[in-house]
């Protein structure tokens, strides 16, 4: 499949690490990621603003998306 398959660059590494047994149980499960999905603001996901400032700093989330010079 990663020899002939038109893959990004990004799904090799996962691939090989989650098949070996040694690096895939130090793997992190979970992607740390807070994303709203639904539409706000015209866009989907949503694009976060000021009220979504507390649901972010109550979970463990060390990255989000969407971001707008305009609204956020």
């Amino acid at each position: 499949m990663l020899k002939t398959g038109c893959f990004s660059d990004e799904f090799w590494m996962q691939t090989i690490l989650c098949n070996n047994d040694f690096f895939c149980q130090r793997i992190v499960k979970n992607n740390h990621r807070f994303i709203k999905w639904e539409k706000k603001y015209g866009n989907y996901p949503a694009v976060l603003d000021a009220d979504d400032l507390n649901e972010i700093l109550k979970g463990d989330y060390q990255f989000a998306r969407k971001f707008d010079s305009l609204h956020s």
